[in-house]
């Protein structure tokens, strides 16, 4: 065998790199968004959630929903429900909701 690496199991590798990285800014994420976009990520959550056009009754899936921030947008207009997988933003999340509410 050449060493080589399955193509499956790269992805499994990458995936978990991934998924630690997030983990690892997650206490920072936020702040390093405002600071990357000159806090206009702010404005481009609200316009995105206002031109979704969801109403009362309705639901809306954030399938990536990091710390919650749009998912705190989208709430204001419909039921929410996120889909992010289990990392550290998504615990950061389910604790600034808390907060919230």
């Amino acid at each position: 065998m050449n060493g080589a690496v399955a193509p499956e199991q790269q992805e499994v590798e990458f995936a978990g790199q991934v998924r630690g990285m997030f983990d690892r800014i997650a206490g920072v994420y936020d702040v390093m968004n405002t600071a990357m976009t000159a806090g206009l990520h702010h404005a481009w959550r609200e316009r995105a959630a206002d031109r979704a056009e969801l109403g009362p009754g309705d639901v809306a899936l954030d399938a990536c929903c990091g710390t919650g921030d749009f998912a705190f947008a989208l709430a204001r207009h419909v039921t929410y429900r996120n889909g992010d997988h289990r990392d550290r933003r998504l615990a950061t999340a389910e604790r600034r909701h808390r907060i919230a509410a």
